[in-house]
């Protein structure tokens, strides 16, 4: 599950800065034992790529490279730094090479021990029920994957999940449809989450629960429009 996240993270930030291109993702092994072995993943794009100056940010907490790059493609940049903590619990570590205009590779290490050929396969966890099956969730979220993932774990669930990218969306979407839940992204491109929730409140008169979907933890964000909503 951690290297399914930590794989994720990367790769979904790959996807969200490169808009032209391509995402190549390479796995090999080193370091191998009998009982243990090193994989190496290479996650390469072509996107907009990180100066020198501002490699080490991209991995600290609601820090992205440029507050410009904030504004235009979404997000805080709190993936990084999940997938860089995840990477050190397991004792493994993830390293960056980029520059601006040509593309950035992540470069993840990490160790894993060898099943015994023997050994019993992980039986499957029970799936827990929700007592709201067929319920209709509108997920509001710019990024593909993050928007992908969030759908299906709701299916699993029981619930049956709808999906739009933008604020704007959103409120096109539920002037012909109905929802009985709504989990709103705060930092979507153009119309953020607090604006769309204040126009699905004030212009739609709907009353329809909405939860907030942020990487932002200040108390400032509590404080913010969302009680409102």
């Amino acid at each position: 599950m951690r290297v399914s996240q930590i794989l994720l993270n990367i790769i979904s930030n790959a996807v969200k800065f490169t808009e032209k291109g391509s995402i190549t993702i390479h796995c090999s092994a080193e370091a191998e034992t009998p009982h243990s072995l090193r994989a190496v993943f290479r996650i390469r794009d072509t996107g907009i790529g990180i100066s020198a100056a501002k490699q080490a940010s991209v991995f600290e907490r609601f820090t992205q490279a440029d507050a410009a790059i904030s504004r235009k493609y979404g997000g805080s940049g709190l993936g990084l730094a999940i997938a860089r903590e995840l990477a050190q619990v397991m004792g493994g570590s993830i390293e960056l090479d980029s520059k601006p205009g040509k593309g950035t590779e992540f470069l993840v290490k990490l160790p894993f021990v060898k099943a015994s050929a023997h050994a019993e396969p992980d039986q499957p966890e029970a799936t827990a029920t929700t007592g709201c099956a067929g319920c209709r969730v509108l997920v509001v979220e710019d990024n593909v994957l993050n928007q992908k993932m969030t759908r299906l774990m709701l299916e699993n669930n029981g619930y049956t999940a709808f999906g739009v990218n933008s604020g704007t969306k959103a409120l096109s979407w539920l002037r012909k449809n109905t929802a009985d839940l709504i989990l709103m992204d705060i930092q979507i491109p153009g119309m953020d989450g607090y604006a769309a929730t204040r126009k699905i409140r004030e212009e739609l008169g709907l009353q329809t629960p909405i939860i907030a979907i942020t990487a932002h933890a200040f108390s400032g964000e509590k404080r913010n429009a969302w009680p409102r909503a």
